[in-house]
């Protein structure tokens, strides 16, 4: 009979890629190891680094956008120097950029760090994560994708959800991009999201944006704040020991 051997080829066809699937832990783990052969003598990743930041509140608006060169790490903290500065788009000596830093530092509390905070190299978030629930076959844009859930436990408060999207391989799997988001406090909220590209066997970052939205208390009136911060990494140079 035709009709029921077509509905066999049909479901068989539609099983295929569901089976193909890898679990979300092994697909994590496949990538981790891809990463630590990669890696082995990698010094750092270094690049030339184009920060902007928009702050939105109840006096209006800020933009800052700062430039110069970035370096990350395995085992140090990334290293950052900034050469130029703008503010609401007038070019700011490096001296009152930096005043204008503690300032914000000062009136924003953590979300001024975390919206300047650059891209970790991505063992640093999948290798102390956990990923729950299973693997899903997405589309990123057009790309075609795995994308896997995780939670990673931070220093304090609670747990930061992630999520991450690779390419659909079994045995090498490129991360394509991961989304972080994360409750500050109340009703603050922060999500980041980072792009990447292979470069000598390594995923590495290519773009980085945050986005959060605090509450702030000033004479007794509470308001709302907009924050959104873009980081573009161009020319990237990777050194090996």
């Amino acid at each position: 009979m035709p009709v029921p051997r077509l509905l066999f080829l049909l479901l068989v066809l539609v099983a295929i890629p569901a089976s193909a699937q890898p679990s979300a832990d092994a697909l994590v783990q496949t990538w981790i190891r891809t990463w630590d052969d990669a890696a082995q003598g990698l010094e750092s990743v270094s690049y030339d680094e184009t920060l902007t930041r928009t702050i939105e509140g109840p006096r209006g608006t800020l933009n800052i956008e700062t430039q110069g060169t970035l370096d990350l790490f395995l085992d140090q903290r990334p290293r950052r120097a900034v050469s130029d500065a703008w503010v609401n788009d007038d070019r700011v000596d490096l001296e009152r950029r930096s005043e204008m830093e503690r300032r914000l530092r000062r009136a924003l509390g953590r979300a001024s760090r975390d919206l300047t905070r650059p891209a970790p190299l991505p063992i640093h978030l999948l290798a102390s994560a956990e990923p729950v629930g299973e693997v899903r076959a997405v589309r990123l844009g057009a790309t075609p994708a795995w994308e896997v859930s995780l939670l990673r436990p931070p220093r304090r408060g609670p747990a930061e959800r992630l999520t991450a999207w690779f390419s659909p391989s079994r045995t090498s799997p490129r991360l394509l991009q991961i989304q972080r988001d994360r409750r500050l406090r109340h009703r603050d909220t922060l999500t980041r999201v980072t792009t990447y590209t292979r470069i000598d066997g390594l995923d590495i970052p290519t773009s980085h944006t945050v986005d959060a939205q605090i509450e702030q208390r000033r004479r007794l009136r509470t308001y709302a704040m907009v924050l959104h911060a873009e980081t573009t990494y161009e020319a990237p140079e990777i050194t090996w020991e």
